[in-house]
């Protein structure tokens, strides 16, 4: 296959140097040349040196202070009712952003842009022959504007942005050079003002700037506007050099001071796996923990490599069972807290909203990791249908044959729903032969005989290399080289698989409707087995059930 050209110049770059004789004269030179650079530096008196935190003057040590002391004094800038989970987590994720800005990295050194990096600053703002630099550096980090610990907020003359996180996407797909997506909420529906990317480089004293070219809606107009709150959007910059940027800040005019500092994320695994399952906000104050294990087991067992849980707020017990899989390898666990000024109570849009922050970070941080993400609760699944399908690698290949038959393009895969309602004469958590009773799952095979109709509460796996934007149920654009962004979102048979979904309660008249015959269904059974042994290891290991309720029978 022929490698595009930003992939053949970088191969080129990277072509090991042969071994001459001319290698000991080379190097001569060099130290010489290294010797007069180092002369140079030392007898002036105004340098830069670039950290990955920004920028910084050597001869300002109070600076250089602070920013020593950057982790400790950055969780104060969150809400004072943070808990102290939270602020664990805060404190984490702002050391991490912070790793790498010590005095020692790159003291002493002058960097000179190469003629590629050069002609890409051509461009840049003008600046007098006094002046060292272009435009001013980064703030010091306490000087952020940071709230509710995982915000990033900046005023324009056309709305507030509240920055979440930032992506790295240069998806053969998109045809076209490297994207940068800002994650975040803009509390102007449409905004028009413009406003630039400040791109921050390891190799550089001064940030190279782009404009914004999109602000991407993340919502469906037709089901109303967010009017007292704030509407989530990804933001678009094209990186304007071959390598990825560390950090970038968001201005409304090229040379603002900017108040905002976000790492750039672009996470590239020498592997990648199939299929990452994306949870929304957990809220819970019960404990269900042991749905938690079954739920964790039974996506296991039909192919999950791993699940990213995204935590508001949740019980003990599960926060235990939660961190339990994590230390396992199959769990990320992420701590979120909203705006405060965006409060949800009262506000149906902001609620439902802020629930597609954590599938799109999920889903953009995640690209070159695994093939597919799934937004999914914790009280459903995907299960294959027909004998011969063991789990969700069976049931997409034969839905690809599928597609292919057809002749249609597949930017996902839809799963459509069948209900199981607990709270039904049928489901009183009877016993069963060879299932322990009071299991979530497991214990509930009554269900409703017809499919949600409309395609009504399904769930779609998402390819990560066509997805743009993204919906619980299914994804809002997709990568089509047009202005329209359309999704081809074929629907997986329904012979084939189902989206098992079990409910407490059936508010919607379509979910009363569906339920009104309900059949019994034991597909589940077919891993009975496997999930009992691998919930008994994961009790036994946890150590948390300890009231003698739990019988799972295993001797």
């Amino acid at each position: 296959m022929k490698k595009n050209s930003r992939q053949s110049s970088l191969d080129q770059t990277l072509k090991p140097i042969k071994y001459s004789r001319k290698v000991p004269i080379i190097l001569l030179g060099l130290l010489l040349f290294i010797y007069v650079v180092l002369v140079t530096i030392s007898s002036s008196d105004q340098y830069l040196t670039f950290n990955f935190k920004g920028l910084i003057d050597q001869k300002d040590n109070q600076t250089a202070t602070e920013l020593n002391h950057s982790s400790e004094s950055i969780k104060l800038t969150g809400s004072s009712e943070s808990s102290e989970s939270h602020l664990k987590e805060a404190e984490v994720k702002f050391k991490k952003l912070f790793e790498n800005f010590d005095e020692k990295s790159i003291v002493g050194a002058k960097i000179e842009p190469s003629s590629q990096i050069q002609s890409n600053l051509n461009t840049q703002p003008s600046t007098t022959s006094n002046s060292t630099k272009k435009c001013p550096k980064l703030n010091k980090p306490t000087d952020l504007n940071i709230i509710d610990i995982y915000w990033q907020v900046t005023s324009t003359s056309n709305g507030t942005f509240y920055l979440y996180n930032a992506y790295y996407d240069d998806r053969i797909s998109l045809m076209g050079p490297p994207v940068v997506r800002i994650l975040g909420f803009i509390d102007v529906l449409f905004p028009k003002v413009k406003t630039f990317c400040q791109f921050w480089y390891a190799n550089l004293v001064e940030p190279v700037i782009t404009e914004v070219y999109e602000y991407r809606y993340i919502w469906y107009l037709g089901w109303g506007e967010n009017k007292k709150g704030a509407t989530p959007y990804l933001i678009s910059c094209l990186s304007p050099l071959p390598e990825a940027p560390k950090y970038v800040s968001i201005v409304e005019h090229k040379c603002d001071q900017a108040n905002n500092l976000l790492e750039v994320k672009n996470k590239r695994p020498k592997i990648k796996e199939k299929f990452i399952v994306s949870v929304k906000k957990l809220d819970y104050v019960q404990d269900i923990s042991m749905q938690i294990i079954e739920w964790c087991e039974i996506i296991k067992i039909l192919g999950a490599n791993k699940v990213e849980f995204s935590v508001l707020n949740v019980h003990n017990n599960v926060m235990d069972v939660l961190r339990f899989y994590e230390a396992e390898g199959f769990a990320n666990v992420k701590l979120i807290k909203y705006p405060s000024s965006l409060p949800e109570k009262d506000n149906w849009h902001q609620r439902m909203q802020n629930e597609l922050i954590a599938y799109h970070d999920t889903f953009y941080e995640n690209l070159y990791s695994y093939d597919f993400v799934l937004p999914m609760d914790t009280d459903e699944f995907i299960i294959p249908l027909r004998p011969e399908d063991n789990n969700w690698a069976d049931l997409l290949n034969r839905t690809a044959w599928k597609a292919l038959e057809q002749h249609k393009f597949a930017d996902s895969f839809q799963v459509d729903n069948h209900y199981f309602l607990l709270k039904t004469p049928f489901n009183n958590f009877t016993s069963i032969p060879g299932i322990p009773q009071n299991l979530y799952f497991l214990s509930n095979i009554f269900r409703a005989a017809n499919f949600t109709p409309n395609g009504g509460n399904a769930k779609t796996f998402l390819r990560t290399d066509r997805v743009l934007t993204i919906h619980n149920h299914f994804p809002f654009s997709c990568i089509d080289n047009s202005n329209k962004n359309w999704c081809e979102n074929f629907k997986v048979a329904r012979e084939d698989g189902q989206l098992s979904h079990y409910r407490h309660e059936c508010s919607t008249d379509e979910c009363k409707e569906s339920l009104l015959h309900p059949v019994g269904d034991t597909t589940l059974y077919k891993y009975k087995d496997q999930i009992i042994i691998g919930m008994g290891e994961a009790i036994r290991k946890l150590k948390i059930f300890t009231n003698g309720k739990i019988n799972l029978n295993l001797g």
